[in-house]
């Protein structure tokens, strides 16, 4: 869900592994959030898949079965409808205050808010969640990690870590 930390967590892994971190809404999006076709879209997607290395964050589910394919691990944040929201806000009034500028957004996609936005983000856990869980529970458990909260993720971090 959006404000979960998907660009977050995909730049600290991408620093950790040293692997070039591609956010998929660049991809996905001409300047002004206009959408680009859903065919140019998996194109993208696509060659990103064929690439040897990446890291990709991102929500694109019917678009990006490449990746979900070339994935050695698909991380789903399951983090709560609240926590994103107030996250989404805190990100939004930090950049319109010129505070902190998302690092994950290329020029001419600002952060912005709109109505439709907060009702999709309200409404994703019951309309989009339940086909993200198909998805991935139709593959390895090995290649699936779900992270329910902030805390587990850090945990997770922190264990990755030690393991290397």
């Amino acid at each position: 869900m959006s404000g979960a930390g998907k660009s977050t967590l995909a730049r600290t892994l991408g620093k950790y592994y040293g692997l070039p971190v591609t956010h998929l809404d660049n991809l996905a999006h001409h300047p002004g959030w206009t959408t680009k076709s859903d065919d140019t879209i998996r194109r993208l997607f696509t060659k990103l898949a064929k690439q040897p290395a990446w890291v990709a964050d991102g929500n694109y589910l019917r678009l990006s079965p490449a990746l979900r394919q070339r994935a050695d691990l698909i991380i789903f944040l399951d983090f709560g409808t609240l926590f994103c929201l107030g996250q989404i806000l805190k990100r939004w009034a930090l950049h319109k205050l010129g505070i902190q500028r998302r690092f994950d957004l290329q020029k001419g996609l600002d952060d912005a808010i709109s109505w439709p936005f907060l009702q999709w983000v309200w409404q994703w856990r019951r309309n989009n969640r339940p086909r993200w869980q198909a998805v991935l529970a139709k593959l390895p458990a090995s290649r699936v990690k779900v992270l329910g909260n902030r805390r587990e993720a850090r945990k997770w971090l922190r264990q990755l870590k030690a393991g290397h």
